[in-house]
């Protein structure tokens, strides 16, 4: 929010509108375009840091897809399984991310 002049505020208190008028039509939507890149990159990068953190659930996955490979024989096919879930979710986060800065640019 800080990244919106001042001038800003003062011009809104000068039409008349209230404080919140004025927060919520001028300086959050300018404040959002500055900051929405940034924030999504770190929402992307902390989904990326906590499935690498969780060690434990990783351990935990992998025996239950060894489990099922000793019963299927087909060991590869389930890790490709689980690697692609991840990538989905990735990319569907890193797409939206996309799609909403364009609105934001062109809003």
């Amino acid at each position: 929010m800080e990244s919106v002049p001042d001038g800003q505020l003062e011009a809104g208190c000068c039409v008349g509108m209230t404080y919140t008028q004025t927060m919520v039509r001028i300086i959050l939507p300018q404040a959002l375009k500055t900051a929405f890149p940034p924030l999504s990159n770190s929402l992307i990068g902390l989904v990326k840091d906590i499935s690498l953190a969780a060690n434990i659930t990783v351990m935990e996955m992998f025996m239950s897809a060894q489990r099922i490979a000793a019963r299927t024989y087909e060991p590869f096919i389930l890790y490709c399984e689980v690697g692609m879930v991840y990538l989905i979710f990735c990319t569907v986060l890193t797409k939206l991310q996309r799609i909403w800065e364009r609105k934001l640019r062109l809003g």
